[in-house]
This record gives C-alpha cells, sequence and structure tokens, in this order.
C-alpha cells in the first residue's frame, strides 16, 4: 500500500471533524430497514474502523479504506481506496450491505444511492460526539452493550488522567498540526472544540489558541511569537516512515527567533497514526500527551 504523509493523515483523519457528527441514510428507512444488522460492511472511516473492531464487531468487515492501519488485523483486509480515491469496481464486486464513510463523499454517496447501498456518514468532532458515534454504530451493528462499555472505558480512562492532573498548574501549548514540511508556512493549530483541544487541556495543558472560535485555525508566526508557548507538539505520520526526529523540527522552528519552547528545547514530536484519530484510542492520546506536558509526574 502506498505510504501516506501528515499532511493526508491530517486531511482524512480530521477532514471529518470539520462539520460535526451527523448521521444520513440515502432513504427514509422503514420498520424493517431500522431492524436491519449489516452483515457485509465496508469502512472508509479509520476512526470508525477502529470503534467496530473494539465492539468485536471487525468479522463484518469485507474491506476498509487505505488509511486503516489499526489494530494491525487490518493488514488483513481488502482494501477499497479512500475518500478521495474510491475504487468503485471493487466495491461492487464486494457486494456490501452497508458503508460507512465521512465527511463530505457526494461521490460515494451517490454510488451508494444507485446501487441501493444504506450507508453512514459518522464525523467525529469532539469527545463527546465520539461517543455519540460509538453509541450510533453499537445500535446500528446490534451490540448497543460493547458500545456502552467502550464508551465507560474511554471516560474512565480520561477521568483517571484529570484526576492525576488535577492540582498541576498547565502549562501553554502550541499543537502543531501541519505545516509545510521544512518550512513554517500553513502554520495549522486546533480550537477549543476540537477533540485535540480538549485532550489538550485534560492533558494539563493550556491549549494557546483556545480563544479562536474555529476548529483548526491557520495561524501566523507573529501570533505565536505573541503568546510563546511552553511546550510545542507535532504530530508526524509513523505509517509513512516520516522523520521523528525533534531535532530537525528545532531547526526549522528556530527560523522565528526567541521562542521560549525552541530556547528550552520544549518541542516534541508524536504518532499522528494514535493522536489524529478521534475513536477508542484517545485515552492512550491523552496520556501520551500528559507524559510529554508533565513527564515529572509519571514514572519512565
Amino acid at each position: 500500500m502506498k505510504k501516506h504523509s501528515i499532511f493526508l493523515l491530517v486531511a482524512l483523519c480530521l477532514g471529518v471533524c470539520f462539520v460535526g457528527v451527523f448521521i444520513t441514510k440515502h432513504n427514509q428507512p422503514s420498520a424493517e430497514q431500522n431492524n436491519f444488522v449489516p452483515s457485509r460492511i465496508i469502512s472508509i472511516n479509520p476512526a470508525a474502523t477502529e470503534i467496530i473492531f473494539e465492539l468485536g464487531c471487525d468479522k463484518k468487515l469485507i474491506a476498509i479504506s487505505d488509511f486503516c492501519n489499526y489494530p494491525p488485523e487490518t493488514e488483513n483486509i481488502d482494501k477499497v481506496g479512500g475518500v478521495i480515491n474510491p475504487n468503485f469496481e471493487r466495491i461492487s464486486v464486494l457486494n456490501p450491505d452497508f458503508i460507512i464513510i465521512q465527511g463530505k463523499c457526494e461521490d460515494i454517496t451517490d454510488f451508494c444511492n444507485h446501487k441501493n447501498i444504506e450507508y453512514i456518514n459518522i464525523n467525529l468532532r469532539n469527545i463527546s460526539e465520539i461517543y455519540q458515534g460509538i453509541s450510533e454504530l453499537g445500535s446500528k451493528l446490534g451490540c448497543p452493550a460493547a458500545a456502552e462499555k467502550l464508551c465507560d472505558k474511554i471516560n474512565n480512562e480520561l477521568e483517571t488522567i484529570k484526576i492525576k492532573l488535577s492540582s498541576t498548574e498547565k502549562k501553554k501549548v502550541f499543537f502543531s498540526l501541519y505545516r509545510t514540511p521544512g518550512t513554517l508556512a500553513s502554520i495549522t493549530s486546533v480550537g477549543p472544540d476540537t477533540f485535540l483541544g480538549e485532550l489538550i487541556e485534560i492533558a494539563g495543558g493550556e491549549n494557546i489558541f483556545s480563544d479562536i472560535g474555529q476548529d483548526y485555525p491557520v495561524i501566523s508566526k507573529e501570533t505565536i511569537m505573541k503568546r510563546q508557548p511552553d511546550i510545542i507538539i507535532e504530530p508526524y505520520s509513523h505509517s509513512a516512515g516520516e522523520n521523528c526526529d525533534p531535532n530537525d523540527a528545532l531547526k526549522d522552528w528556530s527560523k522565528l527567533g526567541k521562542l521560549d519552547a525552541v530556547i528550552n528545547k520544549k518541542l516534541y514530536v508524536i504518532d499522528g497514526d494514535l493522536v489524529l484519530k478521534p475513536g477508542p484510542r484517545v485515552g492512550q492520546a491523552a496520556l501520551k500527551l500528559a507524559r510529554l506536558i508533565h513527564p515529572e509526574l509519571f514514572d519512565e
């Protein structure tokens, strides 16, 4: 499978978050359709694929997108492209009875309508909507108890981190979601109403752009200088084999001038394949962020 850059990882894992959660079917379901439990599922949504595995419904997956790379068992499942390059010929051959998509996918929804295939569009913008998405999938797949158990597990993981950091002074964090590789152009961060913004706060950080009313704002270098973060965190794509050396990132950011996080070498890289997916592993992502922001509170 072709390796993917952090740009594509951000676009395909977080592009789903720009418009919130909504569930759409190709027609008004009848009572019979409402009771229908799919058995031949194609998931074009990486987070939804992880949820399906956690719910114990992975045997129903007949194909997934090229970007569905976790858990490791996904390696053995047929791939049918993704949001921007769906392989409709292969999808037709596989004869699915249910397709899970993300974001604006007019080509795929038109295909589903034409083929009379039921589909669900599930977008996971923040933690509350992650719980909602898990519940929606659990209900549709006939495993609501497993969905409730998964939501409780995630909530317990996040609450444990909150309690551990409850008396800790927050550190100012700049999450550099994306920038043009090797430069400080097109710098993008995260707003307060995104799951990433929420995870920063849970992990004992203060998102320096928590006052911006956009989910994923493009940020000027001057604004970053004014807000002087204590810590900079950048994701990289482990699955794409991208460079994860923080020293290289430090070299890029040192071009900006006197930035406290750079001077103090408080710039960290984090696996985007973990932290950028709004699914069952958000508790693990929060813990990873907490260890970067407050390493003094965690055992080595």
